[in-house]
């Protein structure tokens, strides 16, 4: 972008805050509270893009979407807007109705910001025909929906579907706010609707604290549910008096923080036995083991067409991250730490080598983790320096990303010969040279994944190495889908299946190559194990259960 260009964006921000200023004092000064933007860019095109999860994709319909939509609209006399984007559609509905007072709402601050830079709306918003409606706003007029047409934003409407189903089923006497993320998420929010909660979104990563303060007591909110704990949620929570229920099921790279406030309001459930004792150790009272499930409504068995089959009904399978990327992301963090520790930029060469030494270890059995004596050996004072001043960060997980990568690559390789296919990130094209099917592409958590659960002969989990003592999600969301499951042998599955009746275990890849040779050659038995291995999930492993478990303890009603 020019500097001229850059300068008419700048100008027709300002001259849109002055408008709103007039007329919404409170949303003009809220507009320019600090907000998070690393989850928009643009590319060397000027296109916008937009990060949902772990996808950069392009935001805005282009002219021929953007003409349909507006020809799919009715024009009534008030048309809210969920979603602004960069304001594509908001101009196509202001010069297609010139008749209609349009209400334009964004949950995104930045996204509002972003889109009072493209265009001049001045006038509509001096003359009432434009209203612009930010975060919890929306919600102080929970009869909107009955006086005005929904138009949703082309992509944004999905990813704002907790607050438009919201406002069609307002009012509540009652609200949850729930921090964005992923996977469990909309489970998390059902859980609360069964409670009678409204649930809304509180994008904790982006905004600034005088939003996020301001949108609780404008909810009037008392609970905030969260996937995972962040640094500093148990202090907001308390400065907010909010009660916090979080249910932890991904590793994390750094240790739980020391909070410095009570923790009497904070619910913490985790998927690790050992990050109980991690979390009550920094002082964190109400913590428990809690494994996770599946969501048997979605995760449930597949017929597939004949069109699927040649995609989803592979001999052998296997879903998941290569972790090669993070390996070397993490390698060369770990190697940063340690150069600004030994103050010589030549240290990058001995850390390089100490790493390898560490990993080579590693990799003579990868059915046993031994990485932790291998980095003490090599790293010992490094580490022990680490712990004192940078106590927070599990520098052990970051070294430990690479022999994990190995680790799925070689196990997964070993299967070549039976005709495994991949879904999951690039890292996996490296094993296309030794015959691995990698099919390019992730698999989507509500449409691919219950298709491959379903349509594999033979389904493969293959833990994070310094993971060895959970159950993943991988085990229940292929049982749950019917899918025979063939996992690695631990203690804690030990607690919650029955090896050989409802799931099938190895413990080295020399093992799991001789029972998906065997399984493929007596599929019979596999279907059975597969079938019990769905009932065991239905009767004891569901994800409505695993709320009733939380909310129970928490207090949630």
């Amino acid at each position: 972008m020019s500097p001229s260009e850059q300068d008419l964006q700048t100008q027709k921000l300002y001259t849109n805050l002055d408008a709103i200023q007039r007329t919404n004092p409170v949303l003009g000064e809220r507009i320019c509270w600090p907000v998070g933007d690393e989850h928009t860019r643009f590319d060397d095109s000027g296109t916008l893009l937009y990060q949902f999860h772990r996808t950069w994709f392009e935001l805005e319909p282009d002219a021929t979407t953007v003409a349909h939509l507006g020809q799919n609209c009715r024009g009534d006399e008030t048309i809210f807007l969920a979603g602004i984007g960069l304001g594509t559609q908001l101009r196509d509905l202001l010069e297609r109705f010139p008749h209609s007072s349009i209400i334009a709402w964004d949950r995104d601050p930045w996204m509002l910001r972003l889109a009072l830079r493209q265009y001049d709306y001045s006038q509509a918003v001096l003359t009432g025909k434009l209203q612009f409606r930010l975060g919890a706003d929306v919600l102080n007029e929970p009869d909107i929906l009955n006086r005005a047409e929904l138009v949703t934003h082309h992509n944004l409407g999905v990813i704002y579907h907790r607050e438009i189903e919201l406002l069609k089923t307002a009012p509540h006497p009652k609200i949850a706010l729930l921090r964005q993320g992923a996977l469990y998420i909309d489970d998390m929010a059902n859980a609360f609707r069964r409670q009678g909660y409204g649930v809304y979104t509180l994008d904790t990563d982006h905004l600034s604290a005088e939003e996020m303060e301001f949108t609780v007591k404008q909810l009037g909110a008392r609970v905030l549910g969260s996937v995972n704990y962040t640094r500093g949620l148990a202090e907001f929570c308390e400065g907010a008096n909010l009660k916090l229920v979080c249910y932890e099921i991904d590793p994390s790279l750094v240790h739980p923080t020391p909070a410095s406030s009570s923790t009497s309001h904070v619910h913490i459930f985790s998927y690790r036995k050992s990050n109980v004792a991690e979390f009550k150790n920094a002082g964190f009272a109400n913590v428990s083991y809690l494994p996770l499930a599946s969501d048997i409504e979605r995760r449930c068995p597949q017929t597939l067409e004949a069109e699927d089959k040649a995609m989803y009904a592979p001999s052998v399978s296997f879903v998941g991250a290569s972790l090669v990327t993070d390996g070397q992301t993490f390698r060369d963090e770990f190697i940063q730490h340690y150069v600004e520790w030994r103050n010589q930029p030549s240290a990058i060469d001995e850390a390089t080598e100490k790493l390898q030494s560490a990993w080579d270890e590693q990799s003579r059995d990868y059915s046993r983790y031994v990485l932790a004596d291998a980095l003490n050996e090599q790293f010992g004072d490094f580490l022990a320096a680490m712990k004192q001043t940078h106590p927070h960060l599990d520098l052990e997980m970051m070294a430990a990303q690479t022999p994990a990568a190995e680790k799925r690559l070689s196990y997964v390789a070993t299967l070549a010969p039976y005709g495994i296919r991949v879904w999951g990130d690039t890292g996996w094209a490296l094993l296309r040279e030794y015959g691995v099917d990698y099919t390019g592409q992730y698999a989507n958590h509500h449409e691919d994944l219950p298709k491959v659960y379903s349509g594999s002969t033979i389904n493969v989990d293959i833990g994070r190495l310094y993971q060895s003592d959970i159950v993943t999600m991988r085990v229940f969301d292929t049982l749950a889908c019917g899918g025979f499951l063939i996992t690695e042998h631990n203690d804690a599955l030990l607690e919650l299946f029955e090896p050989d009746v409802e799931l099938v275990t190895y413990r080295t890849a020399q093992e799991l190559t001789a029972k998906v040779d065997y399984y493929l050659k007596h599929p019979e038995e596999a279907r059975a194990i597969a079938e019990r291995g769905r009932q065991a999930v239905i009767e004891r492993h569901t994800m409505r259960q695993r709320f009733d478990s939380i909310f129970g303890a928490a207090a949630i009603s």
